[in-house]
Order: structure tokens, then C-alpha cells, then sequence
């Protein structure tokens, strides 16, 4: 998943360094304590697609289950325009 590592102490001296080699080239960068990988280092795309796929397993999750998975079409627009839309 990560090609590169760094001990979190290391992690932390180049914190700023990393952040920008994340950005500049979009590959995460691994952070380990004591050898293991504990944190990834990753670019808000790559973030924001990760929270898109658990928000999704999530509500798959409910639908299996029988849960009411969502709200109506009629509630969501009276929610985001208001009742007088």
C-alpha cells in the first residue's frame, strides 16, 4: 500500500517535508511505531475517497440488515431547500 516508511520519530523531525512530498507526487507515506505500520499519510483526494467508501459500506451494511438505509426523496429536499421551496 505505502512505499515509503517512517518511524514516527522520524515522522515528526521531517513532518513538513512529508506533507509536501505527499502532495507534490500523491502517494501516502506509512508512519510505524516500534516496526508497525500505525498511521498512513495521505492527500485530501485520497481521504475524501476513503470517507466516500465507508459511508457507502456503511449504508449497504444497514440495508442488509433491513435498516432504513435513507430518507426519502421528498424529506432530503425539504431539508436542504426548506418547506417553502
Amino acid at each position: 500500500m505505502t512505499q515509503q516508511t517512517y518511524s514516527i520519530t522520524e515522522a515528526r523531525e521531517r513532518l513538513d517535508e512529508l506533507v509536501h512530498e505527499v502532495g507534490a507526487t500523491g502517494e501516502p507515506v506509512g508512519i510505524t511505531e516500534h516496526g508497525q505500520l500505525v498511521a498512513v499519510l495521505v492527500g485530501p483526494a485520497d481521504a475524501l475517497e476513503l470517507q466516500e467508501a465507508r459511508a457507502l459500506a456503511a449504508y449497504r451494511a444497514r440495508q442488509a440488515r433491513g435498516e432504513d438505509a435513507g430518507v426519502p426523496a421528498e424529506e432530503a429536499y425539504r431539508r436542504v431547500f426548506g418547506d417553502g421551496a
